[in-house]
């Protein structure tokens, strides 16, 4: 009876000890990314929109992998890029490269982005052309984000110089709200990422905004970042980038692309 007992027991602890193992093993595999809304990169589904093509391509590499992807929504970029620095997210699913990214982050050798202009969505009817950092100077006002980064230096160094002819916003809504605020003319230029301007042009199928450019002497890439902090980031950041190489050549990288109205970030 006794030796019945110890085998039960035993059986027991054993199945116990194979649960805890394999929600060990689960928990080590899953992966929490962070997002905020920055389409076409990232969006709102719940808003009625696509969920974002960056979203999309990290959905469809993960989705059968041995790798479970968790999604968290913040609605704050630099919160979300501070929580995948401490540690508290594993990955934040799209951003614009900072200057000193690879110092802070795992960052994957596949980007999903590359920005070659510096852009501004203007009206139709405005007779203003961007050469360089000197043509700010004809504008009254000009739309920016709130902390915005710009991709040239003299650009920035013109900010910090003439705050007064810069408005800036943050919050919910922006591109709807700076656009507005084109059309009744509160500001002159609305700066933007050219693919984001793009895509939203052609998203609520605008007639009267074209696109100014300035090209860069270098580019700026976007993609996903990783978390220094944790042990496993190396190993995310190559599946991912094996996993776009992959989507690359069956062409469901470029019909996920397409969907949003855009070309593939490095088609000539």
């Amino acid at each position: 009876m006794i030796r019945i007992f110890h085998f039960i027991f035993n059986k027991t602890l054993f199945t116990l000890f194979l649960i805890l193992l394999f929600n060990c093993a689960k928990a080590e595999n899953t992966i929490k990314f962070v997002w905020n809304s920055y389409c076409p990169y990232t969006c709102n589904p719940s808003s009625g929109e696509t969920p974002g093509y960056a979203m999309e391509i990290v959905v469809e590499i993960f989705k059968n992998s041995k790798y479970k992807a968790v999604f968290s929504e913040i609605r704050s970029w630099n919160r979300a890029m501070n929580m995948v620095k401490n540690g508290d997210s594993d990955a934040i699913i799209f951003t614009f490269y900072p200057s000193n990214a690879e110092k802070l982050f795992i960052v994957p050798k596949e980007v999903m982005a590359i920005e070659k202009n510096i852009c501004f969505a203007i009206r139709k009817d405005s007779q203003w052309k961007l050469k360089n950092v000197n043509s700010l100077k004809n504008l009254e006002q000009i739309g920016v984000y709130k902390d915005t980064i710009w991709l040239d230096k003299t650009f920035t160094a013109f900010e910090k110089k003439h705050t007064n002819k810069f408005n800036y916003l943050h919050g919910d809504n922006i591109i709807e709200r700076a656009f507005k605020m084109l059309f009744n003319g509160r500001i002159d230029a609305w700066e933007d990422a050219e693919t984001i301007l793009k895509y939203q042009i052609h998203k609520r199928k605008i007639k009267n905004l074209r696109i100014e450019k300035y090209t860069l002497k270098t580019v700026s890439t976007g993609g996903t970042l990783f978390s220094k902090k944790n042990k496993k980031s190396k190993e995310y950041a190559m599946f991912l980038s094996a996993g776009i190489k992959k989507l690359r050549k069956s062409g469901k990288l470029e019909k996920i692309i397409k969907k949003y109205g855009l070309d593939l970030w490095d088609k000539n």
